[in-house]
């Protein structure tokens, strides 16, 4: 009996390993990112021609990690009514989206951790791409960071240093 108690608890335990490691592979990541931007793959417009989003889904609050979280809540408390602290949308890297479209480029630098997408995006005609870094936390994939297309503005090294000279 004791047996095969072992033998449930080991076969429970590959496949919640087998599971996890799904979930490390380029594939779901990718799937992973698409859930992500899903409002983007068939925006609705308004009688203006503006993207209808719903405002009363938080996508940072689905999507972002919770150190991203952290850090951003600290920035915008340390900003009060007297500071924008972002103004421009991150998903989109942009002021206005009604015109953006996406497609995820490559995927890199996956470890247990942490991973690298870069999406190649099409805004209002113009060409350009966003960097998410994503951190596995939750037993998910949620964005840590977003960078610009030339990978030289991260926007979590911006809210450290907004917090740093704020404080």
């Amino acid at each position: 009996m004791q047996k095969i108690g072992i033998l449930i608890l080991a076969t429970l335990l590959i496949t919640a390993c087998s599971s996890n490691s799904s979930k490390k592979s380029e594939e779901y990541i990718r799937e992973r990112v698409d859930v992500i931007y899903a409002r983007y793959h068939r925006p609705q417009q308004d009688e203006k021609s503006g993207r209808v989003t719903d405002h009363d889904i938080n996508y940072d609050e689905l999507y972002c990690s919770a150190r991203y979280k952290a850090l951003l809540s600290k920035a915008l408390d340390l900003a009060g009514d007297n500071d924008l602290v972002i103004d421009y949308d991150h998903w989109t890297s942009s002021q206005d989206d009604s015109d953006f479209t996406y497609q995820i480029k490559k995927v890199s630098e996956i470890t247990d951790s942490t991973a690298v997408v870069e999406l190649s995006t099409k805004n209002f005609g113009e060409e350009g791409s966003i960097i998410l870094k994503l951190y596995f936390e939750r037993d998910d994939w949620f964005v840590d960071d977003f960078v610009t297309e030339d990978g030289t503005n991260s926007e979590k090294a911006y809210l450290q240093q907004y917090v740093s000279d704020a404080l």
